[in-house]
């Protein structure tokens, strides 16, 4: 699919998802079928620390009116949306017609297999240059590396950066960390996640 230039892993997908504005955001992460679920509950622990705010995971299993119905009763700013395995092409037709239902929204994120990107591509074109750039590629389980990965990622980040560990902290206490999602990363390998500041 032409649309898909990036590839994040969890915590870069969290980052640029805590730094969007207060306006209705929609992004689409493409992951393989057998990790969906997974994902989705990667996603539901993670969102609502970076967004500060409570997200809601909604099934389209059920169906377009039904997926639509349960987005309009949603209370909550950012919505998962995921399980669209069984859709077809008249499927994601209904749902472009209906897109201005999800404007009601902050915003949120369509957990698709490949698949499923690829009949979405083809019959909801409202839809997909709504997503514009905000296409990735899920690369799952690649925040998780060993002891020995992590020290060499941290002193990649020190040398490009030019700032020690211990410097990265103090500005991050003081609130003068730049919002780029290489400090985030970097303050999660130094298990200092609670100083990332989304917004």
């Amino acid at each position: 699919m032409k649309t898909t230039q990036q590839s994040v892993c969890i915590s870069e997908f969290l980052q640029r998802v805590g730094s969007l504005p207060d306006s209705n955001v929609w992004s689409v992460l493409i992951v393989n079928p057998e990790e969906l679920k997974e994902t989705v509950e990667d996603l539901e622990d993670g969102i609502d620390i970076f967004i500060e705010a409570d997200t809601e995971t909604i099934s389209g299993a059920k169906g377009v009116h039904d997926l639509i119905e349960k987005v309009e009763n949603s209370s909550e700013i950012y919505l998962i949306l995921w399980d669209f395995e069984l859709w077809e092409s008249i499927d994601w037709q209904q749902l472009d017609r209906f897109r201005t239902h999800l404007e009601q929204q902050r915003g949120g994120v369509f957990v698709l297999s490949f698949e499923a990107v690829e009949i979405m591509a083809a019959n909801a074109p409202n839809l997909l240059s709504w997503f514009r750039s905000r296409v990735y590629h899920f690369l799952f389980g690649a925040e998780y590396l060993t002891e020995e990965e992590e020290k060499e990622r941290l002193q990649a980040l020190q040398e490009w950066f030019k700032l020690s560990n211990e410097e990265v902290i103090e500005l991050a206490e003081k609130h003068q960390l730049p919002s780029e999602p290489a400090y985030a990363e970097w303050l999660i390998l130094l298990n200092r996640g609670d100083l990332i500041v989304t917004r």
